[in-house]
């Protein structure tokens, strides 16, 4: 709206006309900005009321230089929304996002685009200008800084103390108390713990925009005020701005002690607390979020996701067949939500089917108040899968590595109160689900079936920890059954691997994974420390308050065979010396034996291995090389002819087995 518009609207009385001139000429003086502020303010407030220039092109852009000398542009922009100010017009979208964008609260520009489309603000050019801008600058921050291949890395400084706390003696004296078994004798001293509080959590300032991925706003870099019209989609960031805001500053190296008993250097490790805390898991949220988000208007949904899949149907009992009637939107596609897949603490996950050509999907829903990780799982998925393919097109890994299947996400849609990922349904169901329709019919895993799947397993984790990520959550309902492609069954076919069989596993759930890869040397000289799953399947060190690292995915795998096995929960106890004696340095073994008729010596080997892996004795080279051994012991064992026909015929049975529950 020009001036001579005002002036004809208004009946040729334009009082804002007037204060505009006051204000330009206290601006072009040497006013400070405190006064300038003061005076813009009191212009501000005199006209708020008026409802001629709620959406004035000339009033807003008062209210954007009044946002350029405050503290905060974010809560200025907040309260022109609750006020009704500028929301009719694009410039005020685009000016949020862009104040947004130089506070790095990516993730949140494209959801303020999409509001304001869905307001109708005009003209809408200007809103896909920015937005196609806002892309490109992406593009270019995440080339500039390799986020192609890596994004999200943890932005959070760890302090190497020098000194020990009377915190750290006290600890290390349990660890001494209670040091496991001979492989831990020669280990390093205890790793210094950061004493640096927590990163403050990313405070959420609107209820509605932005939700759990909001950023804490920082003043802008430039005046809004002072762009022109050509500059209307944000300056374009200057390569040097760019890699400085968006490289996050890499952890310092460790000092590093030599041993003299052992045969290489060992470094004292940092010690990482409570990596699975809701401020932890926030803060990777949204550090990794911002890359997913912004791609693809079509994933931010200004709407409910209890519209989607509501919270009713969390109630209805895992299993059911009960369809829902109504049809169901998933950001542009319709989708009838048949039952309940799964229910955790956290989420839900619901069975589904696409209206237009009737596939099956998977949509997991996560909501706000339980500090949703489906942003975290969805990237670090994709990332697991891409640096797998990296290391089979870049002949890392070994030729006769065979391939793994990642169930990978489809989409990410965020909603208002929540997020909602789709992905493939899992045709068999998952290893919990196997053990239960083996025992309903009063029986158990045939052990040829447990050594191929055992195999699976341990093949998934060894190239999982290749690619610098653990999972944290093992456990059989993250185990879901999988069939392989036509071509990587031939693969393993012709290197000998499960004889040509398509049955497979997949970990899904990576909601608790920790990637490695954002820490110095892949994390090798770094420990964590708290809780993450049920006890069931919490390595020893973790339930004694100890460190860990590779160790707890790898207890949690040996429980997971265990249950596959006996059909019932680990419960672990320390060998002993005699009949009454407990023996604290002997190693961990299950409470319940094998049966005669299994091969006990195999299994025996396998769960001792597992159970008893201590992060400071091997490090991910070891660690895998042990679970080569195991796999390779699987493989010779299940290779021979008779009993690879003999495994055949049982997967055959329980193929139908399957098909008929």
């Amino acid at each position: 709206m020009t001036t001579h518009d005002c002036d004809v609207n208004h009946g040729g009385h334009d009082p804002l006309a007037k204060s505009i001139s006051t204000f330009l000429h206290l601006d072009s003086t040497s006013t400070t900005s405190s006064d300038l502020k003061e005076a813009l303010s009191e212009i501000l407030e005199r006209f708020q009321i008026d409802q001629r220039y709620r959406n004035d092109e000339r009033y807003l852009k008062l209210w954007m230089r009044y946002a350029d000398l405050s503290d905060d542009a974010d809560k200025v922009f907040l309260l022109l929304k609750s006020a009704g100010i500028g929301t009719q017009l694009s410039l005020f979208w685009a000016a949020w996002a862009y104040v947004l964008e130089m506070a790095e609260a990516y993730e949140r520009v494209a959801l303020i685009i999409a509001e304001g489309r869905a307001r109708g603000a005009q003209p809408v050019s200007l809103l896909e200008e920015f937005l196609s801008s806002f892309h490109e600058r992406m593009l270019e921050r995440m080339r500039m800084v390799g986020l192609d291949s890596r994004i999200g890395e943890v932005k959070e400084e760890i302090d190497f103390a020098s000194t020990r706390s009377s915190e750290q003696a006290m600890l290390r004296a349990k660890q001494s108390q209670t040091a496991a078994h001979a492989q831990r004798e020669h280990a390093p001293d205890q790793p210094n713990i950061s004493q640096r509080e927590p990163i403050e959590g990313i405070d959420e300032l609107c209820t509605g925009g932005g939700g759990a991925y909001g950023s804490k706003c920082r003043p802008v870099d430039a005046p809004l005020g002072a762009r022109d019209a050509n500059s209307r989609d944000g300056a374009a960031l200057r390569r040097k701005e760019c890699s400085a805001r968006n490289r996050p500053d890499r952890l310092p190296r460790p000092r590093v002690e030599t041993d003299k008993t052992a045969t290489i250097a060992t470094a004292t490790p940092t010690l990482v607390r409570n990596p699975f805390s809701p401020d932890m898991r926030r803060r990777l949220t949204t550090n990794t979020a911002q890359y997913l988000c912004w791609a693809s208007s079509s994933s931010i949904v200004l709407d409910s996701l209890a519209k989607v899949c509501p919270r009713r149907m969390a109630k209805v009992k895992v299993g059911s067949r009960r369809p829902v009637e109504l049809a169901r939107s998933l950001g542009n596609q319709r989708i009838n939500v048949l039952r309940v897949l799964g229910e955790g603490a956290f989420a839900v996950v619901f069975s589904c089917k696409f209206s237009k050509n009737q596939r099956d999907v998977a949509v997991k829903v996560e909501y706000k108040e339980y500090a949703p990780s489906l942003p975290w799982e969805c990237f670090i998925t994709l990332q697991l899968s891409e640096r797998l393919l990296h290391r089979r097109q870049g002949k890392i890994c070994s030729v006769n590595e065979a391939p793994i299947t990642v169930v990978k996400p489809e989409a990410l849609f965020l909603y208002r109160d929540g997020c909602a990922m789709a992905m493939p349904v899992g045709l068999a169901g998952t290893l919990h689900d196997l053990v239960v329709l083996y025992s309903k019919r009063a029986q158990a895993v045939p052990q040829l079936v447990a050594m191929h799947y055992a195999v699976e397993m341990l093949r998934f984790c060894r190239a999982m920890h290749s690619a610098s990520i653990l999972h944290m959550d093992i456990k059989p309902d993250n185990w879901l059954l999988v069939r392989r492609p036509r071509s990587e069954v031939d693969r393993t076919e012709e290197m000998g691997h499960a004889g040509g069989i398509d049955h497979s596993m997949s970990l899904i759930d990576f909601g608790r994974a920790i990637d490695l890869s954002v820490f110095p040397q892949n994390g090798s000289d770094v420990a964590f420390m708290g809780q993450c799953c049920a006890r069931s399947f919490s390595c020893p060190a973790m339930r004694e308050g100890l460190a860990w690292k590779h160790d707890a995915d790898l207890y949690a795998l040996g429980s997971c065979m265990y249950f596959m096995l006996h059909g019932v929960y680990l419960e672990v106890s320390r060998e002993r010396e005699d009949d009454s004696t407990l023996n604290r340095s002997g190693r961990w073994r299950p409470v319940q034996n094998c049966k005669r008729y299994w091969e006990v010596d195999l299994w025996d080997k396998i769960f001792s291995e597992l159970l008893n892996s201590d992060y400071r004795a091997t490090d991910t080279a070891g660690t895998n090389e042990t679970l080569l051994r195991l796999e390779e012991s699987l493989t010779s064992y299940l290779n021979v002819d008779h009993r690879s026909r003999d495994l055949k015929d049982c997967l055959r049975r329980q193929d139908n087995m399957i098909s008929d529950r």
